[in-house]
Order: C-alpha cells, then sequence, then structure tokens
C-alpha cells in the first residue's frame, strides 16, 4: 500500500483555501470564546454591583438598544448618532470609536 495525504478537515480529503480559512475562523471563535468565558467568570465574581456587570455583559453581547439595533429589529429610528450627526449609532461608535 502506498501513503496517501489527507486533509481531514474537508469531506473530500482535499485542502483547499477556503477549508483552510474555515479552520482558521473556527480555531479564533474557539479561542475568543475561551477568553470571554474566562473574562466573564472573573468578572461574575468581583465585588462590583449586579447593574454594572450586566451592562457590561450587554455591551460585549451588543444587547444595548442602540439605535442600529432598534433599526435592526424594524423599529423606525434613524440610526444616526445625534451627538455626531455622522455616525451610525453603534456599540462600537459609542464606547470605542467616539472617545
Amino acid at each position: 500500500m502506498h501513503d496517501e495525504i489527507v486533509w481531514r478537515y474537508d469531506g473530500t480529503g482535499n485542502y483547499s483555501v477556503k477549508s483552510g480559512y474555515r479552520l482558521l475562523r473556527a480555531e479564533q471563535a474557539r479561542t475568543l470564546s475561551a477568553e470571554l468565558s474566562s473574562f466573564f467568570t472573573e468578572m461574575w465574581a468581583t465585588n462590583v454591583p449586579a447593574k454594572v456587570k450586566i451592562t457590561m455583559w450587554r455591551i460585549v453581547n451588543n444587547f444595548l438598544p442602540t439605535f442600529h439595533n432598534l433599526q435592526m429589529r424594524r423599529l423606525p429610528v434613524s440610526h444616526v448618532c445625534r451627538f455626531y450627526q455622522s455616525h451610525g449609532e453603534t456599540v462600537e461608535h459609542l464606547f470605542r470609536d467616539s472617545l
């Protein structure tokens, strides 16, 4: 018998850029998930008021009622930030971009 090279991350056994990309993305998701799990485990154990912990969880999971999120739920609101009048109001804009 002769040896054969098989790419085990694809059903055909052949390597493709698409299957390699999928493998990398899945690994990134697992790493990020483990890091977030560790972060939240430590955060929930801190002596911080529950409303702060819940707000942090909502920020990380994009569960704040921003104009963008409300518009995604089909509510008739403008997605533009009322303070800057030029950017869409997203969690990223509110807590990262507007600093």
